[in-house]
C-alpha cells in the first residue's frame, strides 16, 4: 500500500479504526448481558436432568439441533459467568474466520499487505451484518441466539479456509480426510435446520462450479465437497426426524399449501436484497463504497479484467445470492408459511454484506480501468470524501447510540446480579416461593428496551414460561415479581 497517497492511507485507517471501535463497543456492551428467555430453560434442563439427560430432553420435546444442544449445555456447565464474555468471543472468532477464509485468495491475487486487507474486509463485513439486522441483539447479546446462529457462518468460513489451503497440496485426498470433512459438515449442520439447508445449497453450487470449470484442484475439491454434502444432508435428516419437532410445531397455524408456500418463497427471496437496501440504504451505500475504495486502495494496478468478465462476475454473484437467500428462507417459509425472524436469516444478511462489498470492488475496478484519467480525482478525493461523510453520518451516530446504552445496561446488569444472589440464597434456605423485584422497572429500562432486545424476563405470574424455567434452575417452587 506504499504506492497510495498519504491521504488515502489516512482514510483507510480512519475507516478501519472507526468500524473496529464500533465492534469493540458491541463487545463491551455484551459484558452487561445475562440470562434471558430460553437461557433459563437450557440452564434448568442441565440442573434437573444432567448433561446427557438434557440432550435427550431437548431432542424429544423441542428441537433436533443436536450440535446447538450439546454446545449450549456445555456452556451452561460454566454457569451464567460465561454469558458476558460470549459476545466478545463471538466477534473475535467471526473476524478471525473471515480473515482465515480470505487470506489465500488475497495472496493469490497478490494484494499488497494481504493480512491488513483481510482485517479491513472482516471488520467491514461484520459491521455491515450487525447494522443490517434490526434485531441484531438477538445474535449479539443473547446466549441462545449466539450459540445458534453465528456459529454456522463461522464454521463455514473456517471450512473454506481449510479446504483452500488443502488444495495447495496436490497430494490425493485420503479416506481419513474425507471422514473429517463428513464429520465437520455433520457437526456444522447440527446447529439449525436453516443452517443445514443453506450449507447444502452452498455445497451444491460449489460442486457445480468445480465440475463445470477447468479447475486444477478438481481432484481435491470434488471429494471434499461430496463428503461435506453427505454430512450436511445427514445433519438435516437428523434434525428433521427429532420427535421434538412435533411439539414445537404445535404453535404453527394457518400454514398455506405447499404450492402457495413455494410461490411465496420465490417472491420474498427476490425482494430480500432490494428490501434490505431500502431499509438500510446508508449502511449498504457505506459498504458498497468501502468496496470501491478497496479496489482503488488495495487491488494492484496491474490486475485487470475485461468489462464483460466483470459484468459476468456481478451477474453470477447476484444469481448465487438469490439461490442462497431462497435456501435460507425455505425451511421456515415452507413449514410455517411465512418469513422467519431476522436472526434465523443471519447467513443471508452476512452473504448480502459480502456481495455488497464485492460489487463495490467490481465497480471500482471498472471505474479504474475505463476512466483512468479520473483516478486522481475520483480515487484520491471524491471517494475518500464520501466515505468520511458517511463515517460522520452513519458510523459515529451508531457509536453514540452504543455509548448511550452503557448506563442503563450497567443498571440492568447490577439489578440482575442482585436478584441472582437473592434467588441463590432462597434456594439454599429451601424457600419455596420467592418474590423478587421487577428489574424491567429500573430507571432507563424503557429507553433501553426501545433500542436493545432485552426481553424474556420474569413476569408477575408464576406460571409464565420464563418464571417456570427459572424456578427449575434456582430449585424453588415459584418465582414471581412485585
Amino acid at each position: 500500500m506504499k504506492h497510495r497517497s498519504q491521504w488515502m492511507n489516512l482514510v483507510f485507517w480512519v475507516l478501519l479504526l472507526s468500524i473496529s471501535a464500533s465492534l469493540l463497543l458491541y463487545a463491551y456492551l455484551g459484558t452487561f448481558t445475562r440470562y434471558m428467555a430460553d437461557d433459563y430453560c437450557t440452564a434448568a434442563a442441565l440442573r434437573t436432568r444432567g448433561f446427557w439427560g438434557a440432550q435427550t430432553y431437548w431432542w424429544q420435546h423441542w428441537s433436533g439441533r443436536y450440535s446447538f444442544t450439546f454446545v449450549v449445555t456445555f456452556a451452561e456447565l460454566l454457569s451464567v459467568s460465561v454469558v458476558p464474555i460470549l459476545p466478545a468471543i463471538t466477534i473475535l472468532v467471526w473476524l478471525f474466520s473471515i480473515v482465515w477464509a480470505s487470506l489465500p485468495f488475497l495472496k493469490s491475487l497478490k494484494i499488497e499487505n494481504h493480512l491488513l486487507t483481510g482485517i479491513f474486509i472482516a471488520c467491514v463485513l461484520l459491521w455491515l451484518t450487525y447494522q443490517s439486522l434490526n434485531d441484531y441483539p438477538q445474535i449479539v447479546f443473547w446466549q441462545t441466539g449466539i450459540l445458534t446462529y453465528p456459529v454456522s457462518p463461522i464454521l463455514f468460513l473456517f471450512g473454506v479456509g481449510i479446504a483452500v489451503r488443502r488444495a495447495i497440496n496436490s497430494e490425493s485426498i485420503r479416506w481419513l480426510e474425507l471422514l473429517f470433512w463428513f464429520l465437520f459438515a455433520l457437526i456444522t449442520g447440527g446447529f439449525s435446520e436453516t443452517g443445514a439447508v443453506f450449507q447444502i445449497s452452498s455445497i451444491i453450487l460449489l460442486l457445480v462450479f468445480v465440475e463445470l470449470t477447468k479447475n486444477q484442484q478438481k481432484n481435491i475439491f470434488s471429494p471434499i465437497l461430496w463428503a461435506t454434502l453427505c454430512g450436511s444432508i445427514l445433519s438435516l435428516l437428523i434434525i428433521a426426524l427429532a420427535p421434538g419437532n412435533a411439539v414445537r410445531s404445535q404453535g404453527f397455524k394457518d400454514i398455506p399449501p405447499l404450492g402457495g408456500s413455494l410461490l411465496g418463497l420465490v417472491r420474498v427471496s427476490l425482494i430480500f436484497i432490494p428490501k434490505l437496501i431500502d431499509n438500510h440504504t446508508a449502511t449498504m451505500v457505506f459498504g458498497f463504497l468501502c468496496g470501491v475504495f478497496g479496489a482503488y486502495y488495495c487491488v494492484p494496478n496491474q490486475m485487470r479484467a475485461s468489462n464483460l468478465l466483470i459484468l459476468r462476475y456481478a451477474v453470477v454473484s447476484l444469481l448465487v445470492a438469490e439461490v442462497e437467500i431462497g435456501a435460507d428462507i425455505a425451511p421456515a417459509y415452507v413449514l410455517r408459511g411465512g418469513m422467519p425472524p431476522e436472526r434465523v436469516l443471519l447467513f443471508s444478511f452476512f452473504l448480502v454484506a459480502c456481495f455488497v462489498v464485492y460489487w463495490g470492488i467490481l465497480t471500482g475496478m471498472l471505474l479504474r480501468m475505463n476512466l483512468p484519467s479520473l483516478t486522481p480525482v475520483l480515487g484520491n478525493l471524491i471517494l475518500p470524501g464520501m466515505l468520511i461523510f458517511l463515517i460522520v453520518w452513519e458510523v459515529i451516530p451508531v457509536m453514540n447510540s452504543q455509548l448511550n446504552l452503557v448506563a442503563p445496561l450497567q443498571s440492568y446488569s447490577t439489578a440482575w446480579d442482585q436478584r441472582h444472589r437473592t434467588l441463590l440464597a432462597a434456594s439454599q434456605s429451601n424457600t419455596s416461593t420467592v418474590v423478587v423485584e421487577n428489574i424491567t422497572g429500573i430507571e432507563g429500562f424503557h429507553k433501553l428496551r426501545t433500542k436493545l432486545w432485552i426481553t424474556g424476563d420474569f413476569e408477575n405470574h408464576p406460571d409464565y414460561w420464563v418464571n417456570r424455567c427459572a424456578s427449575d434452575y434456582y430449585e424453588v417452587r415459584q418465582i414471581t415479581t412485585r
